[in-house]
């Protein structure tokens, strides 16, 4: 092969890592991608068997993000608002996935009996996802004042049962399965569906718990 058929080759293949890096960021899920494209906004909504919390997520820069963050802790039945900071600590690219290591901070307060309480947050997140497979990890430590200290970890497998492009309605199966020591329901598993379309991701789901989950995602 000569010089320029070569050349074509490998942008040829630049063109296709580009491609596909794009799709996974735009259209992966609510945990996996806290940072999207430079000048991107996030809104996020979560509800699980704990807490339901609403994030507001901006892109600065491809590693970094800022956001705000309301989370009501059902069980301790308090309201923490944070400012966060997120970083891309590492990024691993392939023709056809994608692995990420990010740190997670935040720091607020919370009214609980009508006191205000300073309080704050910390953890890393990582993930790898394929058009086909996903594997997910988060752990946080979350701290408040009059409340401890709490910690929680949460993993997820997902398979897609078809390969979908960025305009189609794509599904994933997964199984999501959350550790919390200090709850009375130390370990729960929630087997869920996720569904996107564009800018716009829901997931649904219902925990060995018997409750329910459902997040909702996007961005502008």
């Amino acid at each position: 092969m000569n010089n320029e058929g070569k050349n074509t080759s490998q942008k040829q293949k630049l063109l296709n890592g580009i491609l596909f890096c794009t799709f996974v960021i735009f259209s992966s899920s609510t945990y996996a991608r806290p940072v999207a494209y430079p000048g991107g906004v996030t809104l996020m909504q979560h509800n699980d068997y704990i807490s339901n919390n609403v994030h507001l997520n901006y892109t600065l820069t491809g590693k970094d993000t800022v956001g705000v963050m309301s989370e009501y802790q059902r069980q301790q039945k308090f309201l923490l608002n944070t400012v966060q900071y997120t970083r891309v600590l590492k990024r691993w690219n392939q023709d056809d996935s994608q692995g990420n290591l990010y740190f997670v901070t935040g720091a607020g307060g919370a009214e609980i009996k009508n006191k205000f309480e300073s309080g704050g947050l910390a953890g890393v997140e990582a993930d790898w996802e394929s058009r086909r497979f996903y594997l997910f990890y988060r752990n946080s430590l979350m701290k408040v004042e009059s409340q401890g200290t709490q910690f929680r970890e949460m993993a997820r497998v997902g398979i897609a049962p078809y390969i979908g492009g960025y305009n189609d309605l794509n599904t994933w199966f997964m199984l999501q399965v959350d550790h919390t020591p200090q709850s009375n329901k130390n370990f729960v598993a929630t087997p869920l569906i996720r569904v996107f379309k564009g800018e716009y991701l829901a997931e649904f789901g219902v925990s060995t718990s018997k409750t329910v989950l459902f997040n909702f995602m996007t961005f502008f």
